[in-house]
């Protein structure tokens, strides 16, 4: 049999798929790496040079890594809670990306769209106002976390991806309109 692939090169593959967030690999390697320091503090300690010159230093970088920059974030949420925000937020700016045909077949209630493959599609959500809430969905995940991605650079600070786009929408029960 083959050798199983570790649990990072897995989540990396749902990177690549578009399924999981760049950031979110980051913050799994740096509990791997805190779990491999702390296995070696037993034997760093008999080594003063090994823990002056390597565990401090290392611990001190990884802490500074983890802490916020202030920079912005999406977040991704599920149906349920994604439908309460759009409700409790009168301003939301609701953006469907997905291809003009995929739009007309049915798409949320109140939703802009801007399709995440037009050539012009940065400059377009670079004009939405970005003090207001941003929720953005497409078919199944990908495209709209990238657009997330594209959002959170821009500057725009309240950016909320449906998990799982539309699909997940619709197999919970919601509703689309045409």
């Amino acid at each position: 049999m083959g050798e199983q692939p570790s649990s990072l090169q897995l989540q990396f593959v749902k990177i690549v798929e578009g399924r999981m967030q760049p950031m979110r690999l980051m913050q799994l390697f740096q509990v791997r790496f805190i779990f491999f320091l702390s296995t070696q503090i037993n034997e760093s300690l008999k080594n003063k040079f090994f823990m002056k010159k390597f565990i401090f230093p290392a611990f001190l970088l990884l802490f500074l890594s983890c802490t916020s920059t202030g920079e912005a974030q999406s977040k991704l949420l599920k149906p349920n809670d994604f439908e309460s925000i759009m409700k409790q937020d009168n301003a939301v700016q609701l953006v469907d990306v997905r291809t003009p045909e995929e739009f007309n077949a049915g798409h949320l209630e109140g939703a802009s769209h801007i399709d995440f493959y037009n050539a012009d599609f940065k400059n377009r959500i670079s004009k939405l106002d970005k003090n207001k809430t941003v929720m953005v969905y497409c078919a199944a995940g990908g495209r709209s976390a990238s657009a997330a991605d594209q959002f959170t650079s821009l500057g725009f600070t309240k950016v909320y991806d449906l998990n799982g786009g539309i699909r997940a929408w619709q197999s919970s029960g919601k509703k689309t309109v045409k």
